[in-house]
Parts: structure tokens; C-alpha cells; sequence
């Protein structure tokens, strides 16, 4: 699957888990788990709250087939 179609697929699954970064573009990278070569995209964003700010921050590892394998975030 081409690295675009990944994108999509990460991109879609953070606009409907994760609202709130819907504007924000991904950081690409790759990863090796054995023979298994991964896509990673990281979401980042900041949020003003009271008394300072709150980052979150998404990562999802698509598959190079284009399966979401694993999606994290931070509190």
C-alpha cells in the first residue's frame, strides 16, 4: 500500500477518535519490527488551560499494508 493511502488511514482514525487534532498534519516515520516494516504517524497539539499547557500527542502504527496496528496517546 503507498504511503499516502497510510496516511489517510492514520489520519482517519485520529479525526474520529481524537476531534481535536483534526487540523494537525502528522510527522512520518518508519519502524522495523522484525522482518514487519511499520508507519508511524505522530499527532501532535498544545492546549491552553488554566495555569499553562496541555500537549497531546497521538501515535499510530499502520502496517505497510495499511492496517492500523496499535494506536497510543498521552493524557
Amino acid at each position: 500500500m503507498k504511503h499516502v493511502n497510510c496516511r489517510e488511514r492514520a489520519r482517519s482514525y485520529v479525526h474520529k477518535h481524537f476531534p481535536s487534532l483534526k487540523e494537525v498534519e502528522p510527522v512520518h516515520t518508519t519502524r522495523h519490527h522484525g522482518e514487519t516494516k511499520l508507519h508511524v504517524y505522530t499527532f501532535k497539539k498544545k492546549f491552553a488551560v488554566q495555569g499553562g499547557t496541555l500537549s497531546r500527542v497521538v501515535r499510530v502504527f499502520v502496517s505497510a499494508e495499511g492496517k492500523i496496528v496499535k494506536a497510543i496517546s498521552s493524557k
